[in-house]
């Protein structure tokens, strides 16, 4: 499993999925990128180095998706993104 970047990764889903069946794959899954502590400082230093004119949309996209947060460490919710 990969974690999905909103406006970043996700583009790439389609074709990784074609390219998984044509090879046999028969099922997929992904995790919602998600940005505890001590990991959202480290990504948004790399992600608006490598990507600035995106980086706030991407990490205004993942707390939307995460009810305001970059994170939610409860249980059971991690796996998942809330709905928009």
């Amino acid at each position: 499993m990969a974690p999905i970047i909103p406006q970043l990764t996700d583009t790439e889903l389609e074709n990784l999925l074609k390219q998984a069946s044509a090879r046999g794959i028969q099922t997929a899954a992904y995790v919602m990128l998600r940005l505890p502590r001590e990991v959202m400082e480290i990504f948004s230093e790399w992600l608006h180095h490598h990507y600035p004119l995106k980086a706030k949309h991407i990490l205004n996209t993942v707390r939307d998706v995460r009810e305001g947060k970059y994170n939610d460490s409860n249980f059971g919710s991690r796996l998942t993104a809330k709905d928009a």
